[in-house]
């Protein structure tokens, strides 16, 4: 039921209740926020004049804080948006609109927990006590504090995840079950985290060894439920502009490889220990044929649509504009990946994955300003366009900048350019610095687009409820 408001003449009217995904989506906005204000600490712990007044470590600290926001805690809390907008809760076929509602106004447990888990993070972040740990895929903060916010905001997305599978099929429409792949994709990578630490006890090494067992299976796995995500988005934003994928019954096909290969993944964490596994090539093997094939497929069967609204002459809007840029700065990360020497410790790592990470980030940037349009909130149109082309411009400077960076040897997670023995190593470095400010740019301006619609009151909802299955709450 809505909310009953007085009206100034002494009547009353029903407001409609909000949609299930807003109080999520306002949650992964303030996360952002802080990965960005532990982003501009991380430069500040960077300048001479300021190093000696933080605390020791302070700079591993923030960077695990910058990391673990932006690249887990936000990308996975959009990941709950996305399984509560394509997959609402209770919905299944046949089911009455008295039913969805109900559903769709559950399960606030998750989100609380999810809320404690990342304040938690941040304030045992911005303390900087324990031990960083620059792990890879997860940065750990080695503090009780830090450890249960972590896993409250796992716990607290397991809710929507499995409401997402516990609903109905949609009669096989991909973006259905592109949410639900997604869902299952990130289960799966928590059971290879659990078993992981059930293992832990066994494990004699060094603490960044012990913590980089844990967090590389479930790293592995996550980038799983991001991908499956990524593409969801991607037929989301055709959908609102009339287009379906080319082949939706191949694109059922392909969405099933994705929780095969974490289920892969899974199979090796009980078979072998974390440690043994730590330094075995399984992983990240089962991961780029488990994700090259069915992405590589999905760009292909996303091409024809897309190319076809780029044709049309008109001027693009932000759905185009964030499903291109995505497309592109994604690719961009695939092809570092499959062309470029990941075997060695220098900056073509990170810019493989920021690259891929990018087209993720601008995928969810763009569903956001969808959803709140549906949804009567009015994000700015000119900036909701062109803000794509800013940060997805930014992203593929400083990918392009730290590739190139890691050719002439740039070692990763080391600040300062004491390694720089020619110019073009350095123009490489300032490569990256001009795409880290347009990106940078890029981010604040989602920032401010889109928090300004979904903290202020909607207008009227947008009649349009066949564009994304379930759409509620409205």
């Amino acid at each position: 039921m809505g909310k009953v408001e007085m009206e100034r003449g002494g009547g009353a009217r029903l407001r409609p209740p909000l949609p299930a995904f807003l109080p999520w989506l306002r949650l992964s906005l303030v996360t952002l926020t802080f990965a960005g204000v532990m982003a501009g600490l991380v430069a500040l712990a960077r300048t001479p004049a300021v190093k000696p007044f933080l605390p020791r470590e302070y700079f591993s600290v923030l960077l695990v804080g910058h990391v673990d926001l932006a690249f887990v805690a936000w990308v996975l809390l959009m990941g709950a948006v996305l399984w509560q907008v394509a997959v609402p809760i209770g919905m299944e076929e046949g089911k009455g609109g008295a039913e969805l509602a109900s559903g769709m106004n559950g399960g606030r447990g998750g989100l609380y927990f999810s809320a404690a888990g990342v304040v938690l993070m941040i304030l045992s972040l911005l303390v900087g006590r324990g031990t960083p740990v620059l792990s890879h895929y997860i940065p750990y903060l080695a503090h009780p504090v830090f450890a249960l916010g972590l896993g409250l905001l796992f716990l607290g997305l397991s809710g929507p995840a499995f409401r997402a599978l516990g609903a109905g099929s949609g009669n096989g429409d991909p973006v259905r079950w592109g949410a639900r792949v997604s869902a299952l994709s990130y289960l799966l990578s928590l059971f290879i985290l659990l078993v992981s630490l059930l293992r832990l006890p066994g494990i004699e090494g060094t603490l960044e060894e012990r913590v980089n067992a844990v967090f590389w299976g479930v790293g592995h796995g996550l980038q799983f439920a991001y991908t499956s995500a990524m593409v969801t988005a991607w037929l989301i934003l055709l959908r609102a502009r009339g287009r379906e994928m080319v082949r939706p019954d191949m694109g059922r096909f392909l969405f099933a490889l994705y929780p095969l290969g974490v289920a892969v993944l899974a199979l090796g964490y009980l078979a072998r220990d974390p440690l043994s596994l730590l330094r075995s090539s399984f992983p990240s093997d089962v991961m780029s044929w488990g994700l090259g094939v069915p992405t590589a497929g999905f760009l292909l069967l996303t091409v024809r649509p897309l190319v076809g609204e780029l044709g049309r002459g008109e001027r693009l809007d932000f759905r185009i504009t964030s499903l291109l840029m995505s497309v592109i700065v994604y690719t961009l990360g695939g092809a570092m990946a499959v062309f470029g020497d990941l075997s060695q410790q220098t900056t073509r790592i990170p810019a493989h994955y920021h690259a891929v990470l990018g087209g993720v980030t601008i995928a969810f940037m763009g569903l956001t300003y969808e959803l709140l349009r549906r949804e009567g909130f009015r994000p700015g149109e000119f900036w909701a366009r062109v803000q794509p082309y800013l940060y997805g411009a930014g992203v593929v400077l400083f990918a392009l900048g730290m590739f190139w960076g890691g050719v002439h040897g740039a070692p990763r997670k080391t600040p300062g350019a004491e390694w720089a023995r020619d110019p073009v190593a350095l123009l490489a470095l300032n490569l990256m610095g001009v795409g880290a400010l347009l990106a940078v740019a890029g981010g604040l301006a989602y920032l401010l687009v889109a928090a300004r619609a979904a903290f202020s009151p909607p207008r009227r909802p947008v009649a349009e409820s066949s564009d994304i299955p379930g759409r509620g709450g409205s």
